[in-house]
């Protein structure tokens, strides 16, 4: 049976069993505010696990022990989302923007993003007169 699970999983008709694996183990650091920080390592040696451990952004399917902390606190204690970000490298960009073209698009999206919320303000004040 063995050799056939073998020939099937390696034209992919069958996926092999799983085997659990330590990605990271007794990682630890400090990162200083305010600096760029260079994380180097050999392939597979977790990089991009780390990075995403940070942001809280590990796929939820994935089995987890230990923690990550910053400054003693939790990830739950307060909004990561303000502190780190990942941006993969294969993250979908145009190459050919310049840094005033990025800015003016941000700002762009930014007033959109404005516009909708008086617009819902509107909308809410107008319901309100209503009833």
């Amino acid at each position: 049976m063995n050799i056939i699970e073998g020939i099937l999983s390696s034209l992919r008709i069958i996926l092999g069993r799983k085997k659990s694996f330590s990605i990271l183990k007794d990682v630890s650091g400090i990162i200083k505010p305010s600096r760029m920080t260079l994380l180097l390592g050999p392939p597979s040696s977790g990089k991009t696990t780390l990075l995403l451990a940070l942001t809280g952004k590990l796929d939820p399917s994935l089995k987890a022990s230990g923690s990550v902390t910053y400054n003693g606190h939790g990830m739950e204690e307060f909004v990561h989302q303000r502190t780190a970000s990942y941006i993969s490298q294969h993250d979908l960009h145009i190459g050919e923007m310049t840094v005033s073209g990025i800015i003016f698009l941000l700002l762009y999206n930014f007033c959109l993003w404005l516009l909708k919320i008086a617009n819902i303000r509107l909308l809410l004040f107008l319901l309100s007169d209503m009833v």
